[in-house]
């Protein structure tokens, strides 16, 4: 499920006195004071009642900072009629730090949509500069979708304080969560900076339990148009995908529903067959002998996307992995295009057979209709796709 905390800076309350004059005084009106000390943020309301009712004509000023708190001043002016005839006033300080919420986007919008949005409400602070930064497990978000601020709002209260409200809205990718998200708000004095406080959205697994998706094998695709999906949690699951598909980038889901879990977990296999297409040049390298072992390299680059299938034939039939040795590297990317090799063991005596052909196959999303090209080098062939033949 999912869990929302608050937490706040330190912040200290104020200590107030009261503020009278000595004496009677002279004239008809008496000034009184309520003196707020050793408070911070800076964040302050002053009011005053006379019996229990409450007064407007009164002066409110700014706060000021001594010693990194605050300290700060209301004054009032009565009658000395009331004053004599012993009303009573009295001072109320309200020390407030904003109030911060965090909103989360449905679990339809993540399951559907591949992202996730959050809205934080900074609500009643002062002053009005302030700055709003997002946190990912306590690391500020770099690579959001995007992210809206809208303008300072301002509300006027009757005894003059003037407090500001303001939102963020961010949007980012499914597939960053789960993890601890915070909102965290700075208000701003003169020059200095003060953490007010921080909402944490903390977003947790639905259950305890590992997911793993493993994709459709290379050889599958290419040779064979089919393959399956096996997503392993405490049994696998294999579900069957065709070459269509595949190619296609269609999203496939694995969900996973625990009796005890909130809500399902869920985790996405998606291809990586969307990206720019590129044609791969395929390139036949010089055998190398080695201590009564001869070895064939199949160089395949320039090609997008990274999904290549490299294979051997022997007098034209699939190398047989009992009596051959064949790998193919992980591809390496080079400024959005992909080189890799494709390799062919085999014993020097096998190799002196001048009747035995050997042929590197290539398979990518690109090259269409399998075609071959015979290419003669003593007794090499490399057997290509007719649209990606080696130039």
């Amino acid at each position: 499920g999912t869990t929302v905390t608050v937490s706040s800076a330190t912040s200290t309350g104020p200590t107030v006195f009261p503020l009278i004059p000595c004496g009677s005084g002279a004239g008809d009106m008496i000034t009184l004071g309520c003196l707020a000390t050793r408070f911070t943020p800076s964040s302050l309301t002053f009011t005053w009642n006379k019996n229990g009712t409450a007064l407007t004509d009164f002066v409110q000023y700014p706060s000021i900072e001594k010693g990194n708190v605050y300290m700060g001043v209301s004054q009032i002016q009565v009658s000395k009629q009331d004053w004599d005839a012993r009303q009573i006033w009295q001072c109320a300080v309200t020390h407030i730090l904003p109030t911060l919420k965090v909103l989360a986007s449905s679990d339809e919008e993540r399951r559907t949509e591949d992202k996730a949005s959050f809205t934080c409400f900074a609500k009643d602070f002062s002053p009005k500069d302030y700055e709003i930064k997002w946190l990912k497990d306590n690391v500020e978000i770099t690579d959001k979708i995007y992210e809206i601020k809208t303008t300072t709002g301002e509300t006027k209260y009757k005894n003059g304080t003037k407090l500001y409200s303001a939102a963020s809205f961010l949007t980012v990718q499914s597939r960053d969560l789960p993890a601890k998200l915070t909102c965290e708000f700075k208000g701003k004095k003169d020059e200095d900076e003060f953490h007010n406080s921080s909402v944490t959205y903390d977003l947790k697994d639905t259950c305890n339990v590992d997911i793993n998706i493993e994709g459709p094998t290379l050889e599958d695709m290419f040779l064979h148009k089919k393959g399956y999906l096996k997503c392993t949690t405490y049994l696998p699951i294999r579900l069957d995908i065709n070459y269509d598909d595949w190619i296609k980038g269609i999203k496939h889901y694995c969900i996973v529903e625990l009796k005890d879990a909130f809500e399902p977990y869920k985790k996405l296999y998606e291809s990586n067959t969307g990206q720019t297409l590129l044609r791969p040049s395929v390139f036949m390298m010089p055998p190398v002998e080695h201590k009564e072992k001869v070895t064939l390299t199949c160089y395949v680059k320039d090609f997008s996307p990274q999904e290549v299938f490299i294979s051997w034939l022997v007098d034209d039939e699939a190398a047989d992995s009992k009596t051959y040795k064949f790998s193919t590297t992980n591809p390496v990317e080079n400024n959005g295009s992909y080189s890799a090799y494709g390799q062919l063991s085999l014993s020097l005596e096998q190799w002196k057979d001048k009747d035995m052909v050997y042929s590197c196959v290539v398979y990518h999303q690109i090259c269409g209709k399998q075609t071959f090209e015979k290419t003669n080098l003593v007794n090499l062939n490399m057997n290509v796709p007719e649209t990606c033949k080696a130039q």
